[in-house]
């Protein structure tokens, strides 16, 4: 029938909350029920490998002083048009932004990172942390950042991330985790909406706010990077790879900085196509 066909557009089909709600009228649909059904291990995680140096590579942080504080690492994979978890810092009970940054400069390595979001509250300057932000302690121990996108409502922060998740023709999705990173695997299945009693049920589902410092690095970064257009610009059948001369390492320099350029007004709003 064609509404079989047309439920498989629906993440979870007819049984998904998606298809519940906006078929069935079933406005407690999303209810309790996780935020990224279409989320599993046999999909989206995959074994770790080590990152090609000439990916780009990104850090996202949600600051957290009394809760955890969360940093993920990110890659894009040119080839396969996906972003990807590669590395993680999620740690609860440290006041001190020094050792986290000590911590995830030292899971940085020798990569070279394009930039380091954080969430906007981390530039809100506190007395925990003398009259200076977590941003500002953060960029004295040697890790700059700039203030990811936050909508107003977390829920219109979702759809970007479950577009990422969702399967394509191919069979392979534009968002990965490796499986070392364990935290953010775990941060995604059990995000969960919240529930709804009678009185609240024509009110705007939204998500539940506890444990979900990985989840809040992954929305800032889905909603910072769209892969299929980034990756465009590293492969080797680039239209402007002609622009270029010299050796293949000052090509992958010259790609990486339009990249760079490319997610940077993304970011800030900007179109970045010659009028």
């Amino acid at each position: 029938e064609w509404a079989e066909e047309f439920s498989k557009t629906f993440p979870g089909g007819r049984n998904g909350s998606d298809w519940q709600r906006e078929m069935e009228g079933r406005f407690d649909a999303f209810a309790g029920k996780p935020v990224f059904p279409e989320f599993t291990r046999a999909t989206h995680v995959i074994p770790a490998f080590t990152v090609p140096e000439e990916w780009p590579k990104w850090r996202v942080i949600d600051p957290g002083l009394n809760h955890a504080l969360a940093c993920l690492f990110f890659t894009l994979d040119p080839w396969k048009e996906t972003l990807i978890v590669f590395d993680e810092h999620v740690q609860a009970g440290w006041t001190q932004v020094e050792k986290h940054a000590q911590v995830i400069k030292g899971k940085t390595g020798k990569h070279k990172i394009e930039f380091t979001l954080i969430d906007p509250s981390g530039f809100a300057k506190t007395l925990q942390g003398g009259g200076k932000s977590v941003a500002d302690l953060f960029a004295e121990n040697g890790i700059p950042v700039s203030p990811a996108y936050r909508a107003a409502k977390k829920r219109e922060q979702i759809p970007a991330m479950s577009a990422l998740l969702h399967v394509r023709d191919d069979g392979e999705p534009r968002f990965k985790v490796m499986d070392n990173c364990e935290n953010t695997i775990a941060g995604i299945m059990r995000y969960r909406w919240k529930p709804k009693s009678r009185e609240d049920m024509d009110e705007p589902d939204e998500p539940i706010k506890m444990m979900d410092d990985e989840v809040d690095c992954a929305l800032y970064a889905c909603a910072s990077i769209d892969p299929k257009r980034s990756a465009a610009l590293l492969r080797d059948d680039d239209p402007l790879k002609p622009w270029y001369s010299g050796s293949d390492r000052q090509r992958i320099r010259a790609d990486t900085r339009r990249l760079r350029e490319t997610v940077s007004h993304q970011f800030f709003g900007r179109d970045d196509e010659e009028p």
